[in-house]
Protein backbone atom coordinates (compact mmCIF):
# COMPACT_ATOMS: atom_id res chain seq x y z
CA UNK A 1 0.00 0.00 0.00
CA UNK A 2 1.73 3.16 -1.22
CA UNK A 3 1.85 6.14 1.12
CA UNK A 4 0.16 9.24 -0.35
CA UNK A 5 2.34 12.22 -1.15
CA UNK A 6 1.83 15.65 0.38
CA UNK A 7 -0.73 17.80 -1.45
CA UNK A 8 -0.35 21.53 -1.98
CA UNK A 9 -4.04 22.34 -1.56
CA UNK A 10 -6.31 24.39 0.68
CA UNK A 11 -9.00 22.59 2.67
CA UNK A 12 -11.62 23.89 0.23
CA UNK A 13 -9.68 22.79 -2.85
CA UNK A 14 -9.19 19.31 -1.43
CA UNK A 15 -12.81 19.18 -0.28
CA UNK A 16 -13.96 19.93 -3.84
CA UNK A 17 -11.85 17.06 -5.18
CA UNK A 18 -13.27 14.62 -2.64
CA UNK A 19 -16.86 15.75 -3.25
CA UNK A 20 -16.51 15.11 -6.99
CA UNK A 21 -14.99 11.66 -6.42
CA UNK A 22 -17.50 10.58 -3.73
CA UNK A 23 -20.59 12.60 -4.63
CA UNK A 24 -23.06 9.82 -3.75
CA UNK A 25 -21.37 8.71 -0.52
CA UNK A 26 -22.73 9.91 2.82
CA UNK A 27 -20.37 12.56 4.20
CA UNK A 28 -21.99 13.78 7.44
CA UNK A 29 -24.93 12.49 9.42
CA UNK A 30 -26.51 12.42 12.84
CA UNK A 31 -29.70 10.82 14.18
CA UNK A 32 -31.89 13.27 12.22
CA UNK A 33 -30.15 14.48 9.06
CA UNK A 34 -27.71 13.19 6.47
CA UNK A 35 -25.74 14.75 3.61
CA UNK A 36 -23.84 13.05 0.82
CA UNK A 37 -20.59 14.64 -0.35
CA UNK A 38 -22.42 15.99 -3.40
CA UNK A 39 -25.19 17.51 -1.27
CA UNK A 40 -22.69 18.90 1.21
CA UNK A 41 -20.69 20.52 -1.59
CA UNK A 42 -23.80 22.16 -3.09
CA UNK A 43 -25.07 23.46 0.27
CA UNK A 44 -21.68 24.84 1.34
CA UNK A 45 -21.31 26.55 -2.05
CA UNK A 46 -24.58 28.41 -1.44
CA UNK A 47 -23.71 29.22 2.15
CA UNK A 48 -20.21 30.35 1.19
CA UNK A 49 -21.64 32.73 -1.40
CA UNK A 50 -23.94 34.25 1.17
CA UNK A 51 -21.19 34.61 3.77
CA UNK A 52 -18.99 36.32 1.20
CA UNK A 53 -21.82 38.69 0.27
CA UNK A 54 -22.28 39.50 3.96
CA UNK A 55 -18.77 40.94 3.93
CA UNK A 56 -16.58 38.05 5.11
CA UNK A 57 -13.45 38.09 2.97
CA UNK A 58 -10.15 36.27 2.66
CA UNK A 59 -8.18 36.26 5.91
CA UNK A 60 -11.07 37.50 8.07
CA UNK A 61 -11.22 35.85 11.48
CA UNK A 62 -14.57 34.20 12.11
CA UNK A 63 -15.41 32.81 15.56
CA UNK A 64 -17.28 29.49 15.46
CA UNK A 65 -19.01 28.64 18.73
CA UNK A 66 -21.24 25.60 18.79
CA UNK A 67 -21.61 22.13 20.13
CA UNK A 68 -20.03 19.64 17.74
CA UNK A 69 -22.72 19.29 15.08
CA UNK A 70 -23.37 18.64 11.42
CA UNK A 71 -24.26 22.30 10.85
CA UNK A 72 -21.14 23.47 12.64
CA UNK A 73 -19.08 21.53 10.11
CA UNK A 74 -21.20 22.83 7.23
CA UNK A 75 -20.28 26.37 8.27
CA UNK A 76 -16.64 25.31 8.64
CA UNK A 77 -16.44 24.08 5.05
CA UNK A 78 -18.34 27.10 3.75
CA UNK A 79 -15.90 29.46 5.47
CA UNK A 80 -12.97 27.54 4.01
CA UNK A 81 -14.41 28.10 0.53
CA UNK A 82 -14.14 31.89 0.96
CA UNK A 83 -10.66 31.60 2.52
CA UNK A 84 -11.64 32.88 5.97
CA UNK A 85 -9.68 31.90 9.08
CA UNK A 86 -11.93 29.85 11.37
CA UNK A 87 -11.42 30.47 15.08
CA UNK A 88 -12.86 27.54 17.03
CA UNK A 89 -14.16 28.69 20.42
CA UNK A 90 -14.22 25.97 23.12
CA UNK A 91 -17.62 24.44 23.86
CA UNK A 92 -17.08 24.76 27.62
CA UNK A 93 -15.88 28.20 28.60
CA UNK A 94 -16.30 30.55 31.56
CA UNK A 95 -17.74 34.03 30.92
CA UNK A 96 -14.46 35.84 31.63
CA UNK A 97 -12.53 33.37 29.47
CA UNK A 98 -14.88 33.94 26.54
CA UNK A 99 -14.41 37.70 26.71
CA UNK A 100 -10.63 37.21 26.85
CA UNK A 101 -10.73 34.89 23.85
CA UNK A 102 -12.83 37.30 21.79
CA UNK A 103 -10.55 40.21 22.65
CA UNK A 104 -7.34 38.29 21.97
CA UNK A 105 -8.48 37.02 18.58
CA UNK A 106 -9.93 40.31 17.25
CA UNK A 107 -12.66 38.36 15.49
CA UNK A 108 -15.09 40.45 13.45
CA UNK A 109 -17.76 37.77 12.90
CA UNK A 110 -19.24 35.19 15.25
CA UNK A 111 -21.32 32.17 14.27
CA UNK A 112 -23.10 30.15 16.91
CA UNK A 113 -25.86 27.61 17.29
CA UNK A 114 -29.36 28.21 18.61
CA UNK A 115 -28.48 26.92 22.08
CA UNK A 116 -25.88 29.65 22.64
CA UNK A 117 -26.88 32.82 20.80
CA UNK A 118 -28.79 34.34 23.75
CA UNK A 119 -25.71 33.78 25.89
CA UNK A 120 -23.65 36.13 23.74
CA UNK A 121 -26.05 39.01 24.22
CA UNK A 122 -24.67 39.45 27.74
CA UNK A 123 -21.23 40.63 26.62
CA UNK A 124 -20.53 44.16 25.36
CA UNK A 125 -17.44 42.95 23.54
CA UNK A 126 -19.47 40.37 21.60
CA UNK A 127 -22.16 42.96 20.89
CA UNK A 128 -19.54 45.04 19.06
CA UNK A 129 -18.71 42.20 16.66
CA UNK A 130 -19.66 43.32 13.14
CA UNK A 131 -21.61 40.22 12.10
CA UNK A 132 -23.59 37.75 14.18
CA UNK A 133 -24.81 34.60 12.45
CA UNK A 134 -27.01 31.86 13.89
CA UNK A 135 -27.22 28.24 12.73
CA UNK A 136 -30.97 28.28 12.21
CA UNK A 137 -33.04 28.73 9.06
CA UNK A 138 -34.54 32.05 10.15
CA UNK A 139 -32.93 35.21 11.50
CA UNK A 140 -33.45 36.22 15.15
CA UNK A 141 -33.13 39.89 16.09
CA UNK A 142 -29.64 41.01 15.04
CA UNK A 143 -28.58 37.42 14.35
CA UNK A 144 -28.72 36.45 10.66
CA UNK A 145 -30.13 33.01 9.84
CA UNK A 146 -29.08 30.60 7.09
CA UNK A 147 -31.96 31.38 4.70
CA UNK A 148 -31.15 35.08 4.68
CA UNK A 149 -27.46 34.37 4.21
CA UNK A 150 -27.96 31.97 1.31
CA UNK A 151 -30.34 34.40 -0.42
CA UNK A 152 -27.54 36.99 -0.65
CA UNK A 153 -24.99 34.84 -2.47
CA UNK A 154 -26.49 33.73 -5.75
CA UNK A 155 -24.17 35.88 -7.88
CA UNK A 156 -20.89 34.86 -6.21
CA UNK A 157 -18.44 32.72 -8.22
CA UNK A 158 -17.44 30.22 -5.54
CA UNK A 159 -15.12 28.20 -7.81
CA UNK A 160 -13.13 31.35 -8.47
CA UNK A 161 -12.84 32.08 -4.74
CA UNK A 162 -11.73 28.52 -4.03
CA UNK A 163 -9.11 28.65 -6.81
CA UNK A 164 -7.72 31.90 -5.42
CA UNK A 165 -6.98 30.28 -2.04
CA UNK A 166 -3.37 29.86 -0.93
CA UNK A 167 -2.55 26.62 0.93
CA UNK A 168 -0.12 28.56 3.13
CA UNK A 169 -2.80 30.95 4.38
CA UNK A 170 -4.21 30.48 7.89
CA UNK A 171 -7.16 28.07 7.78
CA UNK A 172 -7.80 27.43 11.47
CA UNK A 173 -7.08 29.11 14.78
CA UNK A 174 -7.22 27.10 17.99
CA UNK A 175 -6.74 28.12 21.60
CA UNK A 176 -4.14 26.42 23.71
CA UNK A 177 -2.75 27.06 27.18
CA UNK A 178 0.87 27.95 27.74
CA UNK A 179 3.35 28.00 30.58
CA UNK A 180 2.72 31.73 31.15
CA UNK A 181 -0.90 31.05 32.09
CA UNK A 182 -2.29 33.13 29.25
CA UNK A 183 -4.16 31.46 26.40
CA UNK A 184 -2.49 31.54 23.01
CA UNK A 185 -3.99 31.08 19.55
CA UNK A 186 -2.36 28.48 17.33
CA UNK A 187 -2.53 29.39 13.64
CA UNK A 188 -2.38 26.50 11.16
CA UNK A 189 -2.32 26.59 7.38
CA UNK A 190 -4.67 24.73 5.08
CA UNK A 191 -1.61 22.86 3.81
CA UNK A 192 -0.95 21.50 7.31
CA UNK A 193 -4.57 20.56 7.94
CA UNK A 194 -5.10 18.81 4.60
CA UNK A 195 -1.97 16.72 4.88
CA UNK A 196 -2.39 15.71 8.51
CA UNK A 197 -5.84 14.37 7.60
CA UNK A 198 -4.45 12.43 4.64
CA UNK A 199 -1.49 10.98 6.54
CA UNK A 200 -3.40 10.00 9.68
CA UNK A 201 -6.12 8.36 7.58
CA UNK A 202 -3.43 6.35 5.80
CA UNK A 203 -1.66 5.40 9.05
CA UNK A 204 -4.96 4.15 10.48
CA UNK A 205 -5.83 2.41 7.21
CA UNK A 206 -9.15 4.18 6.66
CA UNK A 207 -11.09 2.49 3.85
CA UNK A 208 -14.36 2.86 1.91
CA UNK A 209 -15.97 0.36 4.31
CA UNK A 210 -15.36 2.51 7.40
CA UNK A 211 -17.67 4.85 9.28
CA UNK A 212 -16.03 7.36 11.66
CA UNK A 213 -17.68 8.25 14.97
CA UNK A 214 -16.99 11.82 16.07
CA UNK A 215 -16.54 11.22 19.78
CA UNK A 216 -14.32 14.29 20.33
CA UNK A 217 -15.23 18.00 20.44
CA UNK A 218 -14.55 19.67 17.10
CA UNK A 219 -12.63 22.57 18.68
CA UNK A 220 -9.86 20.07 19.53
CA UNK A 221 -7.11 19.58 16.96
CA UNK A 222 -7.31 15.82 17.72
CA UNK A 223 -10.91 15.72 16.47
CA UNK A 224 -10.21 17.84 13.40
CA UNK A 225 -7.43 15.55 12.18
CA UNK A 226 -8.60 11.98 12.87
CA UNK A 227 -12.34 12.66 12.57
CA UNK A 228 -13.23 15.60 10.33
CA UNK A 229 -10.29 15.70 7.93
CA UNK A 230 -9.43 12.00 8.12
CA UNK A 231 -12.94 11.01 7.09
CA UNK A 232 -13.06 13.70 4.41
CA UNK A 233 -9.67 12.70 2.99
CA UNK A 234 -10.97 9.16 2.48
CA UNK A 235 -14.45 10.12 1.29
CA UNK A 236 -16.21 8.16 4.04
CA UNK A 237 -19.06 9.00 6.46
CA UNK A 238 -18.60 10.87 9.73
CA UNK A 239 -21.34 10.39 12.33
CA UNK A 240 -21.89 13.20 14.84
CA UNK A 241 -23.53 12.08 18.13
CA UNK A 242 -25.81 14.39 20.12
CA UNK A 243 -23.35 14.36 23.01
CA UNK A 244 -20.35 12.42 24.26
CA UNK A 245 -21.94 10.60 27.19
CA UNK A 246 -21.08 6.91 27.23
CA UNK A 247 -24.71 5.83 26.73
CA UNK A 248 -25.01 8.02 23.62
CA UNK A 249 -21.75 6.69 22.19
CA UNK A 250 -22.75 3.08 22.87
CA UNK A 251 -26.03 3.67 21.02
CA UNK A 252 -24.19 5.20 18.06
CA UNK A 253 -21.71 2.33 17.88
CA UNK A 254 -24.48 -0.24 17.91
CA UNK A 255 -27.05 1.43 15.65
CA UNK A 256 -24.77 2.99 13.05
CA UNK A 257 -22.06 0.33 13.05
CA UNK A 258 -19.22 2.84 13.30
CA UNK A 259 -15.84 1.19 12.75
CA UNK A 260 -13.46 3.98 13.81
CA UNK A 261 -13.58 5.84 17.12
CA UNK A 262 -10.73 7.91 18.50
CA UNK A 263 -11.22 9.16 22.04
CA UNK A 264 -9.73 10.22 25.34
CA UNK A 265 -8.96 7.34 27.75
CA UNK A 266 -11.83 8.26 30.07
CA UNK A 267 -14.45 7.78 27.33
CA UNK A 268 -13.15 4.38 26.30
CA UNK A 269 -13.18 3.31 29.95
CA UNK A 270 -16.67 4.72 30.58
CA UNK A 271 -18.08 2.74 27.66
CA UNK A 272 -16.56 -0.50 28.88
CA UNK A 273 -17.74 0.11 32.45
CA UNK A 274 -21.28 1.02 31.41
CA UNK A 275 -23.55 -1.91 32.39
CA UNK A 276 -25.69 -1.30 29.28
CA UNK A 277 -22.81 -1.88 26.87
CA UNK A 278 -23.72 -4.72 24.51
CA UNK A 279 -20.56 -5.55 22.61
CA UNK A 280 -22.39 -7.88 20.23
CA UNK A 281 -23.53 -4.91 18.13
CA UNK A 282 -20.21 -3.03 18.21
CA UNK A 283 -17.96 -3.37 15.17
CA UNK A 284 -15.09 -1.07 16.07
CA UNK A 285 -11.98 -1.70 13.99
CA UNK A 286 -9.53 0.95 15.17
CA UNK A 287 -9.05 4.29 16.90
CA UNK A 288 -6.39 6.51 18.41
CA UNK A 289 -6.22 7.00 22.17
CA UNK A 290 -5.00 10.43 23.23
CA UNK A 291 -5.71 13.66 25.02
CA UNK A 292 -4.89 12.23 28.44
CA UNK A 293 -2.59 9.98 30.40
CA UNK A 294 -3.06 6.22 30.45
CA UNK A 295 -0.99 3.29 31.63
CA UNK A 296 0.06 0.34 29.44
CA UNK A 297 -2.30 -1.79 31.51
CA UNK A 298 -5.23 0.52 30.79
CA UNK A 299 -4.35 0.53 27.09
CA UNK A 300 -4.46 -3.28 27.03
CA UNK A 301 -7.74 -3.35 28.98
CA UNK A 302 -9.37 -1.01 26.46
CA UNK A 303 -8.21 -3.00 23.45
CA UNK A 304 -9.22 -6.29 25.03
CA UNK A 305 -12.57 -4.78 26.03
CA UNK A 306 -13.45 -4.20 22.37
CA UNK A 307 -11.86 -7.46 21.16
CA UNK A 308 -11.56 -9.35 18.91
CA UNK A 309 -11.75 -6.90 15.98
CA UNK A 310 -10.34 -3.75 17.60
CA UNK A 311 -6.77 -2.42 17.24
CA UNK A 312 -6.03 0.57 19.48
CA UNK A 313 -3.41 3.03 18.21
CA UNK A 314 -1.02 5.09 20.31
CA UNK A 315 0.12 8.49 19.15
CA UNK A 316 1.50 11.85 20.25
CA UNK A 317 -0.29 14.96 19.11
CA UNK A 318 -0.29 18.62 20.03
CA UNK A 319 -2.17 21.64 18.76
CA UNK A 320 1.06 23.30 17.63
CA UNK A 321 1.81 20.18 15.56
CA UNK A 322 -1.64 20.04 13.90
CA UNK A 323 -2.47 17.06 16.16
CA UNK A 324 -0.08 14.58 14.58
CA UNK A 325 3.54 14.03 15.59
CA UNK A 326 3.96 10.30 16.13
CA UNK A 327 1.93 7.19 15.33
CA UNK A 328 2.28 3.44 15.70
CA UNK A 329 1.57 0.88 12.98
CA UNK A 330 -1.64 -1.18 13.08
CA UNK A 331 0.41 -4.37 12.93
CA UNK A 332 2.74 -3.36 15.77
CA UNK A 333 2.50 -5.70 18.73
CA UNK A 334 0.22 -4.87 21.65
CA UNK A 335 3.32 -4.40 23.80
CA UNK A 336 4.73 -1.79 21.42
CA UNK A 337 1.43 0.03 20.98
CA UNK A 338 0.70 0.12 24.73
CA UNK A 339 4.17 1.19 25.87
CA UNK A 340 5.32 3.58 23.14
CA UNK A 341 4.08 6.55 21.15
CA UNK A 342 5.01 4.79 17.93
CA UNK A 343 7.44 6.53 15.56
CA UNK A 344 7.63 9.98 14.04
CA UNK A 345 5.03 10.39 11.30
CA UNK A 346 6.06 10.29 7.65
CA UNK A 347 7.47 13.47 6.07
CA UNK A 348 8.55 14.81 9.47
CA UNK A 349 12.11 15.40 10.62
CA UNK A 350 11.89 14.39 14.27
CA UNK A 351 14.53 13.92 16.92
CA UNK A 352 15.13 13.83 20.65
CA UNK A 353 17.17 16.81 21.85
CA UNK A 354 18.90 17.39 25.18
CA UNK A 355 16.95 20.41 26.53
CA UNK A 356 20.10 21.86 28.10
CA UNK A 357 22.84 21.27 25.50
CA UNK A 358 20.42 21.36 22.53
CA UNK A 359 22.34 18.47 20.99
CA UNK A 360 20.60 15.37 19.68
CA UNK A 361 20.30 12.72 22.39
CA UNK A 362 21.78 9.30 21.71
CA UNK A 363 19.46 6.30 21.39
CA UNK A 364 18.05 5.39 24.79
CA UNK A 365 18.76 8.75 26.43
CA UNK A 366 15.93 11.03 27.55
CA UNK A 367 15.48 14.39 25.87
CA UNK A 368 12.81 16.68 24.46
CA UNK A 369 10.72 15.61 21.47
CA UNK A 370 11.36 18.08 18.63
CA UNK A 371 10.23 18.00 15.02
CA UNK A 372 9.82 20.04 11.87
CA UNK A 373 7.81 19.56 8.72
CA UNK A 374 4.44 20.21 7.13
CA UNK A 375 2.54 19.90 10.42
CA UNK A 376 4.30 22.67 12.35
CA UNK A 377 2.05 25.62 13.15
CA UNK A 378 2.55 28.99 11.51
CA UNK A 379 2.88 30.47 14.97
CA UNK A 380 0.90 31.94 17.85
CA UNK A 381 -1.40 34.73 16.68
CA UNK A 382 0.30 38.11 17.15
CA UNK A 383 2.73 36.60 19.63
CA UNK A 384 6.16 36.30 17.98
CA UNK A 385 7.92 36.07 21.33
CA UNK A 386 5.97 32.98 22.41
CA UNK A 387 6.38 31.50 18.92
CA UNK A 388 10.16 31.91 19.07
CA UNK A 389 10.19 30.12 22.42
CA UNK A 390 8.87 26.90 20.87
CA UNK A 391 10.07 27.04 17.24
CA UNK A 392 13.84 27.40 16.97
CA UNK A 393 15.78 29.09 14.17
CA UNK A 394 16.18 25.77 12.34
CA UNK A 395 12.39 25.36 12.23
CA UNK A 396 12.12 22.62 14.88
CA UNK A 397 9.12 22.79 17.18
CA UNK A 398 10.02 21.97 20.78
CA UNK A 399 7.16 19.95 22.24
CA UNK A 400 7.98 20.20 25.93
CA UNK A 401 7.56 16.41 26.17
CA UNK A 402 10.40 14.25 27.44
CA UNK A 403 11.08 10.86 25.88
CA UNK A 404 13.71 8.53 24.55
CA UNK A 405 13.90 6.68 21.25
CA UNK A 406 15.05 3.09 20.71
CA UNK A 407 17.07 1.58 17.89
CA UNK A 408 13.88 0.78 15.93
CA UNK A 409 12.61 4.36 16.10
CA UNK A 410 9.92 3.80 18.73
CA UNK A 411 9.44 6.66 21.18
CA UNK A 412 8.90 6.17 24.91
CA UNK A 413 7.33 9.09 26.80
CA UNK A 414 8.86 9.78 30.21
CA UNK A 415 7.33 13.10 31.26
CA UNK A 416 6.83 16.75 30.38
CA UNK A 417 9.01 19.78 30.66
CA UNK A 418 5.92 21.90 30.99
CA UNK A 419 3.59 21.99 33.96
CA UNK A 420 0.43 21.75 31.87
CA UNK A 421 -2.20 19.50 33.45
CA UNK A 422 -4.14 17.34 30.98
CA UNK A 423 -7.48 16.49 32.54
CA UNK A 424 -9.70 14.28 30.38
CA UNK A 425 -8.20 15.75 27.22
CA UNK A 426 -8.43 19.40 28.32
CA UNK A 427 -5.18 21.34 28.74
CA UNK A 428 -5.14 23.30 31.98
CA UNK A 429 -2.53 25.88 32.97
CA UNK A 430 -1.77 25.82 36.71
CA UNK A 431 -1.06 29.56 36.81
CA UNK A 432 -4.60 30.61 35.86
CA UNK A 433 -5.97 28.52 38.74
CA UNK A 434 -3.31 29.84 41.11
CA UNK A 435 -4.19 33.41 40.10
CA UNK A 436 -7.85 32.79 41.01
CA UNK A 437 -6.90 31.35 44.41
CA UNK A 438 -4.51 34.19 45.14
CA UNK A 439 -7.43 36.63 44.99
CA UNK A 440 -8.23 35.70 48.60
CA UNK A 441 -5.93 37.66 50.97
CA UNK A 442 -5.71 34.66 53.29
CA UNK A 443 -3.66 32.83 50.69
CA UNK A 444 0.07 33.29 51.18
CA UNK A 445 1.32 30.69 48.76
CA UNK A 446 -0.25 28.39 46.21
CA UNK A 447 0.96 25.70 43.86
CA UNK A 448 -1.37 23.84 41.50
CA UNK A 449 -0.21 20.46 40.23
CA UNK A 450 -1.56 17.49 38.34
CA UNK A 451 -2.06 14.21 40.19
CA UNK A 452 -2.32 10.96 38.26
CA UNK A 453 -5.91 9.76 38.01
CA UNK A 454 -7.07 6.45 36.53
CA UNK A 455 -10.23 7.99 35.10
CA UNK A 456 -9.28 11.55 34.11
CA UNK A 457 -5.60 11.03 33.28
CA UNK A 458 -4.72 13.83 35.67
CA UNK A 459 -6.72 15.52 38.42
CA UNK A 460 -6.21 19.14 39.45
CA UNK A 461 -4.72 19.50 42.93
CA UNK A 462 -4.30 22.83 44.72
CA UNK A 463 -1.65 23.03 47.43
CA UNK A 464 -2.21 26.11 49.59
CA UNK A 465 -0.44 27.95 52.42
CA UNK A 466 -2.69 30.37 54.32
CA UNK A 467 -2.29 32.97 57.05
CA UNK A 468 -5.84 32.40 58.33
CA UNK A 469 -8.06 29.33 58.23
CA UNK A 470 -9.73 28.42 54.94
CA UNK A 471 -11.83 25.48 53.87
CA UNK A 472 -11.53 23.26 50.80
CA UNK A 473 -14.89 24.51 49.54
CA UNK A 474 -13.77 28.14 49.78
CA UNK A 475 -10.74 27.43 47.62
CA UNK A 476 -12.85 25.60 45.05
CA UNK A 477 -15.36 28.47 44.93
CA UNK A 478 -12.57 30.96 44.18
CA UNK A 479 -11.76 28.97 41.06
CA UNK A 480 -15.37 28.26 40.12
CA UNK A 481 -16.15 31.98 40.19
CA UNK A 482 -13.45 32.71 37.62
CA UNK A 483 -12.94 29.62 35.49
CA UNK A 484 -14.82 26.82 33.77
CA UNK A 485 -15.85 23.87 35.96
CA UNK A 486 -13.23 21.35 34.80
CA UNK A 487 -10.50 23.67 36.14
CA UNK A 488 -11.89 23.53 39.69
CA UNK A 489 -9.47 21.43 41.80
CA UNK A 490 -10.47 17.89 42.63
CA UNK A 491 -8.19 18.05 45.65
CA UNK A 492 -7.20 20.88 47.99
CA UNK A 493 -4.45 20.36 50.56
CA UNK A 494 -3.26 22.89 53.13
CA UNK A 495 0.36 23.25 54.23
CA UNK A 496 2.18 25.24 56.90
CA UNK A 497 4.96 25.76 54.37
CA UNK A 498 6.12 24.29 51.07
CA UNK A 499 9.29 22.22 50.68
CA UNK A 500 12.04 24.27 49.04
CA UNK A 501 14.99 23.23 46.92
CA UNK A 502 18.56 24.48 47.20
CA UNK A 503 17.79 27.66 45.27
CA UNK A 504 14.91 28.60 47.54
CA UNK A 505 12.20 27.68 45.03
CA UNK A 506 9.32 25.32 45.69
CA UNK A 507 10.47 21.71 45.33
CA UNK A 508 7.72 20.58 42.98
CA UNK A 509 8.84 16.96 42.94
CA UNK A 510 8.68 16.65 46.72
CA UNK A 511 5.42 18.61 46.92
CA UNK A 512 3.82 16.35 44.35
CA UNK A 513 4.92 13.27 46.26
CA UNK A 514 3.36 14.54 49.49
CA UNK A 515 0.15 15.36 47.62
CA UNK A 516 0.06 11.82 46.17
CA UNK A 517 0.28 10.42 49.69
CA UNK A 518 -2.60 12.63 50.80
CA UNK A 519 -4.71 11.45 47.87
CA UNK A 520 -4.10 7.83 48.88
CA UNK A 521 -5.54 8.58 52.32
CA UNK A 522 -8.83 9.83 50.86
Amino acid sequence: MKRPELKNLTIAQFFKEICREHADTVALFDDRISFTYGELDALTDKLAGGLYSCGIKKGDIVGLFCNTSVYGLIFFYALQKINASVLFLPEKVHDEELVNYASLSEMRTIICDYQHYDYFGNFDLIKRVERKIIMTDDSRNEWIGMNDIISKGSDVNIDELISSGDPQDTATMLFTSGSTGRPKIVCSSGYSKVNIGIQQAFDMRYSKDDIVLGALPVHHCFSQSVNVLGAMATGIPLFIPDDRHSATIIKALSEHHCTIMSAVPALYQAILKNPDTDKSGIRLRTGVIGGGRYTPEQFCEIEEGFAPTFTLMSSLGMTEGTAGVTICEPDDSLEVRSKTLGHFMAYLDGKIIDPYTHLESPIGEVGEICFKGYNVMQGYYKNPKATAEVIDKAGYLHSGDLAYIDEKGYIYLTGRLKDIIIRNGENITPKEIEDAIYLDPRVENCKVIGIEDDHLGEAVCACVVTNKPMTEDEVKKLVADKLVSYKVPSYVFFYDEFPLNSTGKIDSVQLKETAREEVKKK
